[in-house]
């Protein structure tokens, strides 16, 4: 009678087809629960092996290492058990399905057949998404098996199941509780020790290293091999080779055995005995290769489990070129060799290829070749191995002839290894193997540990992965930096990425080996952002050099003779990159330093000679009724050295001009200080901090932004020390504001006091003007405006307006072509400047009349028109609108309101909180933006309305608040004056971007406070807390740099220095009885009802910021937190960008806020340009990217200090 074990190829194959009518057959045929069963136990057996790591990780010895693979097929058995009661009480308990027990342990024994395919989870780098596979075709395979006795659909089976592992959790945790322990005492007894079976515990002890103490390895190295080899571990080796040959010997008798049906045995038999012999040998060969390639990773894990015994390495690799004295060494280097390696000897194209890099290097550099990366024990396949003299004639063709097919078993097994390296469960004991190889390499030439000494590992081709692999090892237990030169490596970017100094990835165009690692390997997908390759590559550690039309290997390799384009030879290039690179020379390597480092646009607007500041002499002659000085302190900081920094306690300061008591100055350098003031020494400690660049600091000024690399390294960096060293020169040009102390030390260097952070400006002095004629050359003819008369008939001159350098995309920040015909010139310009060397008057920046002037030429009356503006029409048509201004006044109070009235509400000396927004760059030279997103740019200043001394009529003067980012361009976060960041000429906006400039009267905000002699003003203090932010935003807190994010821009930071200086205040003043006192006593007056009216403007700025209801605790705590890498927290950044997602989009934030001050009753007036200047055709105005949203709600304070 046919049983089912009879049917065992039939039913495992229906059960791994997922065939039901197997499912049915078992259940039938006679000793279907014993087949079942025994399935099970063979399943078991065969997980055991595919997570037998787990026991090479506890260094379990070979005798109890077969026992516990037992142990643990049984203990998965009983499991199994488990697992079918927990299936058989859900069916019956719940489901009333009537389910025989029987019947479902030989069911659920049947679908456990995907489960014998078990031990291939073993199998390196591949092994684990084949894992991932195997549990889902088991699943699939026990809900067929459940459908077929129960007739159940899709989803009730899926319940059942569903139920049943939670079932099975309840009982191995209540009732089995106690059989897991004693499993868990079987597996320790039977193991010899305490299994460790806790991931991060595995983890844990393989970090924890297996490389010897120094004196362990200096003895080890000096000592001869054979006297460290004990009988039994001799005894153990011939054990292995007998057992392989044993293996191999079965598995040819099974292929070729007369009672075997295939179309082989009888060929086989059919053939004359002596060739039979000749099949066998090859046959047994081959098998016995196969065998040794698949079983690679058993060599790491046994050397890991000391199944090797105490063992020394025998060769240590031998020096490319001799050094006489080994004290002179300044840098080892290591060579890894490619998957053709079986040996310590090397293809004749890499002897050749290291012979000539050690000949270009200086006698300082030592290279060390022999190094067998592919084994844990520096062990070459050609020995000491079971398949030794195999891999010796397969290793002789290859030196012979590369090409050979029979060459590429050799790249085969080496492969594996490659994956070995890369598999994050054997990767971290493959590497450490070779990591400790390196480090004894390293000890045996000489190499003084703790001297810091750097350390080169070239590798080529998997030499590449395996280098990278062994870094983290390295370094931790040697202490020195460590580079890496992948010269066509294939890395699979998991290891060594971060703990590099540098990784120099030298590739060929037509290397399609190399191009293999970004597909395989997972962690150098762009979209891994978390991967050490991308981690390393945010932080300029990988350096990716194109060797152009080379490919992998061979004569069209990089150690090849084909000829380049430029006449150099593969070969000559790779050798000038490497020895450029081992000699930090990067003339040598032949290489464009300008595909490798950026330079910036600042770097080339200094060019222009007119942007240098020595085109300017100092001393200025020009006539005070056409000029007048921009400011009345002007001044040139000067970064001190760092040696000066304790004496001189501030910056330097060049005067280039004076008040009327200091005109004997100019010309002068001072000592520019904070004011002994006690809130102002608090304002300069609050920001003073250490300034260590980050490695995204350093990529990004190679990648051409300018950042403060003077600073790099300085203690305690204050606000002036920021400001003076935030460019590579001395040109930052500034004016300092009021109250300004000058005192003599009688040392003979003055000392200037101020109380305010400088601002940046352009040009000394200005004039009002109307261009009347280009003369050509960059001469134009101007008229001056005449204040008797009111008009541009003053007094003719020629000034010069040099044409600007243009950046990379070919456009000039301002355009002289045609200025003379622009429709603001009838208006006049404001130009400043100062005389050049040859005293022609030199045009800096520029800025159009009309735009500051209180002179509208539209006023809107009414709070519903003046949303709609704002809702519709204020950045609409704005390509129609190119090269002109607006000037509008929204006034919300009245519809009827008379204009003059709404105007005449701006008197001389009010003040006004300002809001910035600049748009895009379109056109033919349109600026790069993503999917045509023009984000733009946000910031908050202050406006002031000042008389203009040359024309005698009100004017807004506007000062920037600047939160910047480190930029190409070379704009420095903090206090800038209009002319400086909008209407510079090189490095304003005026002529190629819309700029829009609201300015804001809200008395609650903008006037001062005083409660019987308790004065304060908000506007200050929110002014105070943009520079705050503008200087940490300097120095990236600490940290050398910042970069948009997020959670941290200009719109984003800026908002939250608004919103922290307004709660600051009101925390402030409700904890002083006197303020709440003086309101309750006064609660109609204007005073109280203004500050009631502050509460409400923060309660509503409060709702919008924060729309999950909760303050970020970064702007609650001013956490110093620019700088970092926020895409590597993304837990974090996406809370942090949903707790603040209005703030994300800079017009967003302009617009919310300014309908919010509209409808508290704010006066808005609002400047806007449209590239402004001469005309361009290649460029459009482009506004900002927003996405509609309603008008915001006005949340009154719910308290009332009256």
């Amino acid at each position: 009678m046919e049983t089912a074990f009879d049917q065992w190829w039939h039913l495992i194959l229906g059960a791994l087809s997922l065939n039901r009518d197997a499912f049915v057959e078992i259940n039938i045929l006679p000793l279907g629960r014993g087949l079942a069963l025994t399935i099970v136990l063979v399943a078991g057996v065969s997980q055991a092996i595919g997570q037998s790591i787990v026991l090479f990780i506890n260094r379990v010895r070979p005798f109890r290492f077969v026992l516990s693979l037992g142990m643990a097929a049984i203990l998965f058995v009983f499991t199994f058990w488990f697992w079918a009661a927990s299936i058989w009480l859900v069916h019956n308990a719940i489901f009333n399905s009537g389910l025989n027990l029987q019947a479902t342990i030989t069911t659920l024994g049947l679908s456990y057949a995907p489960q014998i395919l078990r031990f291939i989870v073993g199998l390196p780098y591949f092994g684990v998404p084949i894992g991932v596979f195997l549990s889902i075709w088991s699943l699939l395979a026990e809900v067929t098996a459940i459908k077929a006795v129960t007739n159940f659909d899709t989803w009730a089976t899926f319940s059942s199941v569903g139920l049943g592992w939670v079932l099975l959790q309840i009982l191995q945790r209540t009732i089995g509780s106690p059989l897991m322990i004693l499993g868990q005492k079987l597996t320790n007894l039977v193991a010899g020790t305490e299994v460790v079976t806790d991931r991060q515990k595995l983890t844990q002890m393989v970090i924890s290293g297996n490389i010897e103490s120094i004196d362990d390895v200096g003895n080890e190295v000096i000592l001869d091999a054979a006297t460290r080899h004990s009988p039994e571990t001799i005894k153990r080796n011939r054990a292995i080779q007998l057992i392989a040959l044993g293996l191999t010997g079965f598995f040819v008798f099974v292929l070729i055995s007369s009672q075997s049906p295939g179309w082989f045995s009888r060929w086989y038999n059919a053939l004359e005995q002596t060739l039979q012999l000749a099949i066998d040998l090859t046959t047994i060969g081959l098998i016995a290769l196969f065998f040794s390639i698949f079983l690679t990773p058993l060599e790491a894990l046994s050397w890991w489990a000391g199944w090797y015994g105490d063992r020394t390495l025998k060769y240590t690799g031998t020096p490319v070129k001799e050094i006489e004295n080994p004290n002179s060494i300044s840098r080892y280097v290591m060579y890894l060799d490619g998957i053709n390696q079986g040996s310590h000897e090397y293809l004749p194209q890499v002897e050749n290829m290291l012979d000539k890099v050690a000949e270009s290097l200086p006698d300082d550099i030592l290279i060390v070749k022999g190094i067998m990366p592919y084994s844990v024990t520096n062990k070459p396949l050609t020995s000491d191995r079971p398949l030794s003299f195999i891999w010796q004639i397969i290793e002789s063709i290859s030196l012979k002839n590369p090409a050979n097919p029979i060459a590429f078993i050799i790249n085969f097994r080496n492969v594996v290894s490659v994956a070995i390296a890369a598999d994050p469960r054997y990767g971290p004991i493959q590497n450490q193997g070779l990591a400790q190889v390196i480090y004894n390499s390293l000890i045996s030439f000489g190499y003084p540990l703790g001297s810091g000494k750097p350390i080169t590992l070239i590798g080529y081709s998997g030499g590449g992965q395996m280098s990278m692999g062994a870094v983290s090892f390295l370094k931790y237990n040697i202490n020195a930096p460590i580079e890496v030169i992948s010269l066509a490596g294939v890395i699979s970017g998991n290891t060594g990425a971060m703990a590099i100094q540098r990784l120099y990835h030298l590739v060929g165009e037509k290397d399609n080996v190399e191009k293999l690692g970004p597909i395989m390997f997972s962690g150098r997908w762009p979209i891994s952002v978390l991967s050490n390759w991308n981690c390393a590559k945010r932080r300029g550690r990988i350096i990716l050099i194109s060797l152009g039309p080379v490919g992998h290997n061979g004569d069209d390799g990089p150690m090849g003779d084909a000829l380049l384009p430029d006449g150099r030879t593969h070969l000559e290039q790779t050798v000038q990159i490497i020895t450029g690179i081992l000699c930090q020379n990067w003339e040598i390597t032949g290489l464009d330093p300008q595909k490798f480092i950026t330079i910036s646009e600042y770097e080339r607007y200094k060019q222009g000679l007119f942007n240098q500041v020595g085109y300017y002499p100092i001393q200025q002659r020009l006539n005070p009724e056409l000029y007048h000085p921009n400011y009345t302190w002007i001044g040139r900081l000067i970064l001190p050295s760092k040696d000066e920094r304790e004496t001189l306690k501030g910056v330097r300061l060049e005067i280039y001009h004076a008040d009327p008591e200091n005109q004997h100055r100019i010309g002068q350098v001072v000592i520019l200080r904070w004011s002994d003031e006690q809130w102002v020494q608090n304002y300069s400690k609050l920001l003073k901090m250490d300034v260590n660049f980050s490695d995204q600091a350093r990529l990004s000024q190679r990648q051409g932004k300018v950042h403060p690399h003077r600073l790099d390294g300085w203690e305690n960096v204050d606000p002036l020390e920021s400001l003076a060293g935030a460019r590579p020169d001395d040109d930052m040009i500034v004016a300092l504001r009021e109250p300004v102390v000058i005192k003599d030390t009688g040392e003979g260097v003055p000392v200037v006091y101020i109380q305010r952070e400088p601002m940046q400006i352009s040009g000394r002095f200005y004039g009002v003007v109307r261009f009347v004629k280009n003369l050509g050359n960059d001469l134009f003819q101007v008229r001056h405006f005449n204040p008797s008369t009111g008009d541009f008939d003053g007094y003719e001159e020629i000034v010069y307006m040099p044409t600007v350098i243009p950046n990379r995309n070919g456009v000039y920040s301002f355009n002289n072509q045609g200025v003379e015909e622009s429709p603001v010139n009838s208006g006049g310009w404001y130009i400043y400047g100062a005389r050049n060397k040859q005293g022609r008057f030199t045009v800096q920046a520029i800025a159009p009349r009309e735009m500051f002037r209180l002179s509208p030429q539209r006023v809107i009356h009414g709070l519903t028109p003046c949303l709609d503006y704002f809702r519709r029409d204020y950045l609409s048509n704005l390509k129609a609108e190119k090269g002109q201004m607006k000037n509008v006044l929204l006034s919300p109070h009245n519809e009827g309101e008379d204009d003059h009235m709404a105007i005449s509400q701006w008197r001389e000396g009010d003040r006004a909180l300002m809001m910035h927004l600049f748009g895009g760059i379109g056109g033919k030279k349109a600026e790069l933006a993503s999917m045509k997103i023009y984000f733009g740019h946000f910031a908050f200043g202050v406006a002031t309305v000042k008389r203009d001394p040359l024309t005698g009529e009100l004017r807004f003067a506007i000062e920037y608040r600047q939160i910047y980012t480190n930029n190409t361009d070379g704009i420095i976060s903090g206090a800038n004056a209009w002319e400086h960041y909008g209407g510079d000429r090189q490095w304003g906006w005026l002529g190629v971007r819309p700029l829009c400039e609201t300015l804001i009267k809200f008395s609650p905000l903008t006037e001062d406070y005083d409660f019987d002699g308790i004065k304060f003003s908000p506007l200050n203090a929110v002014i105070q807390e943009l520079d705050i932010m503008a200087a940490r935003y300097r120095v990236g807190d600490g940290t050398g740099t910042t970069f948009v994010s997020p959670v941290n821009s200009c719109c984003q930071d800026s908002s939250q220095a608004l919103y922290s200086s307004l709660r600051q205040i009101l925390a402030e003043l409700e904890l002083n009885p006197l303020i709440i006192k003086w309101m309750r006593e006064h609660p109609n007056h204007e005073q109280t009802l203004r500050f009631q009216q502050l509460g409400d403007l923060l309660n509503t700025l409060e709702h919008y910021l924060t729309p999950m209801g909760k303050v970020r605790p970064d702007w609650r705590f001013n956490a110093p937190k620019l700088g970092d890498l926020t895409v590597e927290k993304p837990r974090d950044t996406l809370i942090k960008a949903l707790s603040s997602w209005r703030t994300l989009l800079p017009r967003w934030v302009h617009d919310q806020i300014a309908m919010i001050f509209l409808q508290l009753g704010a006066d808005l007036w609002m400047l806007r340009t449209n590239q402004v200047g001469g005309f361009d055709p290649d460029i459009e105005p482009v506004a900002p990217t927003y996405f509609r949203l309603g008008v915001p709600h006005i949340k009154p304070a719910k308290k009332n200090w009256s």
